[in-house]
């Protein structure tokens, strides 16, 4: 199991990324994934190569049907299923939207 705690470079210190005026991304609530990026946003990119050493989760197929899913700022995204596999290969690309933009970067 990864987590991931992150804190914002736009709040004020003591200030929660809950109580922040800065609003959050904006996820189509039908879709796990996001195929249209937006050019004025910056986004936070993940990649999803592959495991091993999965666990079986099937015992009567000796198998897994594992996926990768990821959450990012209220944000969620979730890999394809490899079907029947202990060491599933996605070559997954997430992108997930952050909500402090930077001018200076574009």
């Amino acid at each position: 199991s990864i987590s991931m705690a992150m804190r914002s470079i736009a709040l004020k210190p003591g200030q929660n990324d809950e109580d922040s005026s800065i609003p959050r991304p904006f996820q189509d609530l039908n879709s796990l994934t996001m195929y249209y990026l937006q050019a004025n946003q910056q986004h936070l990119v993940v990649i999803a190569n592959s495991a091993d050493g999965l666990p079986v989760a099937d015992p009567d197929y000796g198998s897994s049907n594992p996926f990768v899913r990821v959450k990012y700022d209220g944000t969620v995204e979730q890999s394809p299923v490899i079907m029947a596999s202990l060491t599933p290969i996605w070559n997954h690309v997430f992108y997930l939207p952050v909500r402090f933009t930077d001018p200076v970067i574009y």
